[in-house]
């Protein structure tokens, strides 16, 4: 019994000191935060990033009711989401995310993915997200890009580029900023089973995106371009002979890549823009609601098209 209220007295002394010194961490933000200038858009980009969660604040022998924590794995068991060594399952709203990897010629190394898929029925639509220098195919995850795509009927799936993320043992076919051969993701959708593809081509992985699209734009079911690099290297000709429907996303904050590549891709023969507000760069982390909304009602007037077409046919 004396070691029992031992052992207690010392998890209570431990998620003292932890709720002490988070306490300390949180009233000190504002301070931070004013001496060096953090915009609102950055609070919120951080708190997507930095997301503080109970399993890590808490010592592992303090047990909760809805936080489990075992060596190499993580399970919420409220029935939201359960991470285990080599896949990722979420439960909530039967969307199931998986991951994998897959070998692409020239790579010398597999590149992960992750993907999601409708909770019911056939998949609407393909989706090949693709990500910025930063960034991985973890970003969608945790933003709930995955699965809002998986909810909005659509197979997604999201590789980590070759030299990133868990992709970092495979070699890029090109360097950064300058553009890759076209067969590169050309290869990665066959080897995938993705076609027609809708295509979500943030920052970076313009260098990868944009080729393909302009030379294998039947292979290309949609373009969603988040302000992507290397849109000077095409001439306005090259982009109005493009009839695929694109969505061209950026932030107003993004005074610099956002308007520079919109110069170039307006001049795409059928595309809408979308203009997110108080976003910077990385405009879906500012705002992920907004950005979700825009990207699912696009998606639905392709479905809604293709289904007025197959019908008039």
């Amino acid at each position: 019994m004396l070691y029992e209220q031992n052992q207690f007295s010392l998890q209570t002394l431990d998620v003292s000191r932890i709720i002490f010194h988070n306490f300390f961490f949180f009233c000190s933000l504002p301070v931070f935060r004013e001496i060096r200038g953090e915009t609102a858009a950055d609070r919120r980009r951080n708190r997507l990033l930095f997301a503080v969660k109970p399993s890590v604040l808490l010592p592992q022998a303090v047990s909760m009711s809805a936080v489990k924590v075992a060596e190499g794995s993580v399970q919420v068991t409220d029935g939201s989401v359960q991470v285990a060594e080599g896949s990722v399952r979420v439960t909530e709203g039967s969307v199931r995310v998986t991951e994998g990897s897959v070998q692409v010629e020239g790579c010398k190394a597999p590149l992960f993915y992750r993907q999601s898929e409708p909770p019911q029925g056939e998949a609407r639509l393909s989706v090949l997200l693709l990500h910025g220098i930063r960034f991985s195919s973890e970003t969608w995850l945790n933003i709930g890009t995955l699965e809002a795509l998986a909810n909005a009927g659509c197979r997604a799936v999201a590789i980590d580029l070759p030299g990133l993320g868990r992709s970092a043992a495979a070699e890029a076919p090109a360097a950064a900023g300058q553009l890759a051969p076209a067969g590169f993701l050309r290869a990665v959708c066959e080897r995938l089973g993705l076609g027609p593809v809708v295509v979500i081509s943030p920052s970076l992985s313009g260098m990868y995106s944009l080729p393909f699209l302009l030379q294998h734009p039947a292979l290309v079911r949609a373009y969603v371009p988040v302000a992507p690099i290397c849109t000077e290297h095409f001439t306005a000709e090259q982009y109005r002979s493009v009839k695929v429907p694109a969505l061209v996303v950026y932030g107003d904050q993004d005074t610099q890549l956002g308007e520079r590549s919109l110069d170039h891709l307006r001049n795409l023969a059928n595309h809408s823009v979308v203009v997110m507000k108080g976003a910077g760069h990385p405009c879906y982390l500012d705002d992920p609601d907004t950005w979700h909304k825009a990207l699912t009602g696009f998606l639905n007037t392709l479905c809604s098209s293709h289904t007025e077409a197959t019908t008039l046919t």
